[in-house]
């Protein structure tokens, strides 16, 4: 297995000859972040309801990789920014949301009650999470603590929708009841952390 030095080396080798190219034809890392989640969440909002798993699959595997270029092209072109980092953490926001809208949709098209009840609960709580830790850091306490984060979201959700591709769109009830069971957990934490750091 791969050591994260050596990771993230591999990475930079498949990831900064792109960066750089993308530069090179007047993109900034803004409009590649902008760009990146619009594109996602339209792919996600009209593939997922209509139950198109492989095409969704297919289209949002590699803007899904190409998040990373954002913040490489910021490095390499040295401008990394606050402004940046900003309108990168709302364009999560973003795509997290329509997500889960997309996977509530079809839940609702294909008259699965429960499972769109379990998406209503995921996009409370996903809201919920990031709510808490900006206001705990509005008052001067970092709070990423948590069971389940923004990456953990995400790959519950993939996978979903790698099994959903294959016929096994039980999955989609599974990853969002998990998203449910663990930010619940995850608000808790994050509740008791700012309280104990306030104390």
């Amino acid at each position: 297995m791969l050591d994260n030095q050596k990771s993230r080396a591999l990475a930079s080798k498949i990831v900064d000859p792109i960066a750089k190219g993308l530069l090179a034809i007047g993109l900034r890392p803004n409009h590649v972040t902008v760009i990146g989640a619009t594109s996602s969440s339209l792919i996600a909002l009209v593939t997922i309801p209509a139950g198109d798993f492989l095409i969704a699959l297919c289209l949002l595997i590699p803007l899904v990789a190409a998040d990373l270029l954002d913040g490489t092209m910021a490095r390499l072109s040295n401008t990394v920014s606050k402004t940046g980092a900003f309108l990168d953490s709302v364009m999560d926001r973003v795509t997290d949301n329509a997500l889960l809208i997309a996977f509530t949709l079809w839940a609702i098209n294909n008259a699965e009650t429960n499972t769109m009840y379990l998406g209503f609960g995921a996009i409370a709580i996903s809201g919920l999470i990031p709510y808490i830790r900006a206001k705990a850091e509005a008052i001067s306490i970092p709070c990423n603590v948590g069971i389940l984060e923004r990456g953990e979201r995400v790959l519950l959700l993939g996978a979903a929708t790698i099994a959903s591709s294959a016929g096994y769109t039980y999955s989609i009830s599974a990853a969002l009841l998990v998203i449910n069971v663990l930010g619940v957990v995850t608000v808790f934490q994050r509740i008791i952390h700012v309280l104990k750091s306030v104390d």
